[in-house]
């Protein structure tokens, strides 16, 4: 089964992987309903609701990123987004300039985090 990797680029904290067969969308943030949560504490830069990934389509791997009004900003690969912007595999995402920053893949059930 095909899935979406996120691979924290700092700390201790292993992958989070989705179903790529269940997968609508994935929302980054302090909230305790997000699919990526953050700690208020150790990541103050975070929003409650910061950004969200989204699938464009139903078939395929194609993918967006937005930002969700989030006070410090999202970025993806240094640039800070304003509208929804297309995701590709090695990007990196990183929630408030200074924060913490994710690299986005796709792998299949063969590969190994």
């Amino acid at each position: 089964m095909d899935r979406v990797l996120l691979r924290h680029l700092s700390g201790a904290r292993a992958p989070d992987a989705f179903a790529l067969e269940t997968f609508v969308a994935i929302t980054l943030g302090r909230d305790p309903e997000a699919s990526v949560r953050f700690d208020f504490i150790t990541d103050g830069l975070v929003s409650r609701e910061h950004a969200r990934i989204v699938r464009i389509g139903t078939s395929g791997h194609r993918f967006a990123l937005q930002d969700l009004n989030a006070r410090n900003g999202t970025f993806l690969n240094r640039r800070r987004v304003a509208d929804a912007m297309p995701l590709h595999a090695g990007d990196v995402v990183q929630l408030g300039a200074g924060g913490p920053a994710l690299e986005f893949n796709l792998c299949s059930a063969s590969e190994s985090a």
